[in-house]
């Protein structure tokens, strides 16, 4: 689903927020759109941060006793475009080659640029993707990440990390 009506209105986002990988603008919500078009005049100073899967995240997705089994059986590897990429072989088609962290791509993470801010690998995006079989730390867990977030919350909004 890419919209929903809303009041009476009809809103874009959601999964639609999932398109593309901080290139273009093709997709995105209005409000992600603004943010992708002001960052040539960055309205606050912003500090980056990425997490990227590597082969061990994905090394799980050929399970065959696991919820992903299952879902790929109800789906049909042959009818369903995103569970056939589900793989370790074939996900990171999905992201045309970027890095990411099995939900978004490092450059659109970095807004565009993941020359910006600082990437971690090994990371998924979120403890509810190891229901789907990917593995490792997210985003979210105690480790490198929250450390750096941690370090960023200390450091003057006019440091090296930020971008003005």
């Amino acid at each position: 689903m890419q919209s929903a009506v809303v009041l009476g209105n009809t809103v874009s986002g959601g999964v639609n927020d999932l398109i593309g990988s901080g290139q273009d603008t093709v997709g995105l919500s209005d409000a992600l759109h603004a943010l992708y078009t002001s960052r040539a005049t960055q309205p606050f100073p912003m500090a980056y941060i990425a997490g990227y899967t590597e082969a061990q995240n994905l090394a799980d997705l050929n399970c065959f006793a696991c919820r992903l089994a299952s879902l790929k059986l109800v789906c049909g590897i042959t009818r369903d475009p995103l569970v056939f990429k589900m793989n370790p072989a074939n996900w990171n088609d999905l992201f045309n080659g970027f890095l990411n962290d099995a939900i978004v791509a490092v450059t659109s993470q970095m807004n565009g640029n993941p020359q910006l801010g600082k990437s971690f690998p090994g990371v998924i995006h979120s403890a509810g993707l190891r229901a789907l079989s990917f593995d490792g730390s997210s985003e979210l867990d105690s480790g490198p990440i929250s450390s750096e977030i941690i370090d960023l919350l200390n450091e003057p909004k006019t440091g090296n990390d930020y971008e003005q």
